[in-house]
């Protein structure tokens, strides 16, 4: 009898929070212009009990909170071991010799962080080898994914205004370069002009001068077929230094070319130009850097890289055994995660993987679904969680929540034009976490007025349970 006293006491507390927060809630939201459409769940995570929703299965745009569906699909299909991998191979059979009689081949399967620091520790291993001349080529090997490199080849009247490098299986700096310009203290000089990394495959054309007032010269990147032509027009003004990155279009030019620039550099004689082409079956191994999945889906979370999340998106399509039409099978991959997980799918659309498209459409009940289904995977929960941001700590969310919430949230956060958007979890004070998924889509205030909201939303949560 006092038990079952306690349970009625118990549930009239929570039906009497719920009631308060849904009255705080929609005070906040009665600020909220007409012309705004508001969309908000707050889910238990344990039990998966809703305590508010207002337009929870609205199609909305989630922007970057897309990369949710694509870290979690990407970690429950590959396994929190799994690794992306560059490799390193010959054809030849006899390295003693100190000569490759024959090619060398690096091949890309999805590390989209490989660096250039990587690549010093091929050049490395090669001279540890005893490596003194290349007979052949250097080719690179992109063939892993497709070679739609470019959002709007696979996503019909995409209007793109983020525009990416080229996304590859084989990666070198996320296929940027960086150009780097100095003035002297003479008005009309030229510019200094350097490129990074090395590369003796890119000619500099340079027109640049030094002049008054705050100005920034203008790189053109273009491609011969043989050389980068790196040309430089404009300004810049006196006494000062800065630099650009630029997008390669030919990633795999790019790495064979940096690659073949480095070996030279350290004295290992090449025969041929590098190139592209096709790794073929029977290689001999030399090296390779994993990446593990672990810290990718960590680092498009926390700081919503959209080139590793594009990466990755093709990555899930290609591991169906698709060669072709790498972001069609991922996208199929992602409605059967949602399907086969029972997440809420009417009106759902993914055609992405880093929420760049405002052709993505889910609704506020789909992402809650989403992190409530991972909260109740334990093999996966943690990884998961603590890939995302941090309140007041780290990641798009180090300046927000900074107080009471500090290290209470975790969260990804999504930003379009007339888009502000963000899902996570929250740990009150008993130890308990919420689920809470937001996306407002507004024509008027600014996307600070409604990051506001959101963050009063997530305090009035923690400090109702």
């Amino acid at each position: 009898m006092f038990k079952s006293f306690i349970v009625l006491i118990l549930c009239f507390i929570n039906v009497l929070a719920n009631q308060s927060i849904e009255k705080e809630i929609n005070l906040l939201l009665n600020k909220v212009p007409k012309s705004t459409i508001a969309a908000i769940q707050i889910t238990k995570a344990s039990n998966n009990k809703v305590i508010y929703k207002h337009n929870s299965t609205t199609v909305v745009i989630p922007a970057s909170t897309t990369k949710l569906f694509t870290t979690a699909v990407a970690l429950t299909t590959f396994g929190e071991k799994y690794k992306f991998t560059t490799k390193l191979f010959t054809d030849d059979d006899n390295l003693k010799d100190g000569v490759i009689d024959g090619n060398l081949y690096i091949k890309g399967f999805g590390n989209s962080m490989f660096s250039e620091n990587d690549l010093d520790d091929y050049v490395a291993e090669l001279k540890r080898l005893g490596i003194k001349k290349i007979t052949g080529k250097i080719i690179a090997d992109d063939s892993y994914l497709d070679n739609l490199y470019s959002r709007e080849d696979w996503i019909e009247d995409e209007v793109d205004n983020v525009p990416l490098p080229p996304i590859s299986a084989l990666a070198l700096n996320e296929n940027k370069m960086i150009v780097s310009f100095s003035s002297g203290k003479k008005k009309g000089g030229l510019l200094e002009v350097h490129v990074f990394p090395l590369n003796k495959f890119v000619k500099i054309q340079n027109s640049a001068t030094a002049a008054d007032g705050k100005r920034k010269p203008r790189v053109k990147l273009s491609f011969d077929g043989k050389n980068y032509i790196v040309n430089v027009s404009g300004t810049l003004r006196r006494n000062f230094s800065t630099g650009i990155s630029v997008k390669v279009e030919n990633p795999s030019f790019f790495i064979a070319s940096v690659l073949h620039s480095k070996l030279n550099a350290e004295g290992i004689k090449i025969s041929e130009n590098p190139t592209a082409g096709i790794t073929p079956p029977k290689i001999n191994y030399l090296a390779s850097t994993p990446l593990l999945i672990v810290d990718l889906i960590s680092k498009i979370n926390k700081r919503s890289d959209n080139f590793l999340a594009e990466c990755l998106f093709k990555t899930i399509g290609a591991s169906k055994g698709q060669k072709y039409n790498n972001s069609f099978y991922a996208t199929r991959t992602v409605l059967e995660f949602i399907t086969r997980h029972n997440l809420y799918d009417k009106g759902v659309s993914i055609v992405d993987g880093s929420g760049i498209s405002r052709f993505n459409e889910v609704t506020v009940k789909t992402l809650s679904d989403l992190l409530t289904g991972m909260y109740n995977k334990p093999r996966f929960f943690e990884i998961y969680k603590n890939s995302l941001s941090i309140a007041g700590v780290e990641g798009t969310l180090r300046r927000r929540l900074d107080d009471e919430l500090k290290n209470k949230f975790w969260g990804k956060t999504g930003t379009l034009d007339g888009v502000t958007s963000i899902s996570g979890y929250l740990e009150t004070k008993k130890q308990e976490y919420y689920v809470v998924s937001m996306v407002f889509q507004f024509k008027e205030k600014s996307r600070f007025f409604y990051k506001e909201i959101q963050d009063k939303v997530i305090q009035l949560v923690q400090e109702q349970y």
